[in-house]
């Protein structure tokens, strides 16, 4: 009998269900008003701006890709002797790591479709 009346404590109270049930229906109702939004074909921007855009995030990835490059490639020379975490270096010198400034450059590639992806 505990198992059932556990069972019976952790169900939800009828008041609890119908607020749920609203709780969903209003979100279902907002969501289904952004799709049919959506389906009618808004165009925000023409292809030919996409077009531009995609152009222009490629070519600053890799600008992105080659002076991160060339830093680590620099900075592993530097700090080959250097005691102490590279963190704490980047902080005292005032270098920003990709990590530090929130920077992802997987997910900035993610971005483009994937006809342009290296």
């Amino acid at each position: 009998m505990r198992p059932e009346l556990g069972q019976l404590r952790s169900a939800l109270s009828e008041e609890e269900i119908a607020r749920q049930t609203a709780d969903l229906t209003k979100k279902l109702a907002d969501d289904e008003a952004k799709l049919k939004l959506l389906k009618a074909g808004t165009v925000l921007i023409t292809a030919e701006e996409r077009e531009a855009v995609e152009q222009q995030l490629t070519s600053y990835l890799d600008v992105w890709r080659k002076r991160r490059s060339m830093f680590k490639n620099i900075w592993s020379a530097i700090s080959e002797g250097l005691d102490g975490k590279q963190s704490e270096l980047f902080e005292e010198i005032g270098v920003e790591s990709d990590e530090a400034a929130g920077a992802d450059m997987p997910e900035a590639e993610r971005l483009l479709p994937k006809r342009r992806r290296r």
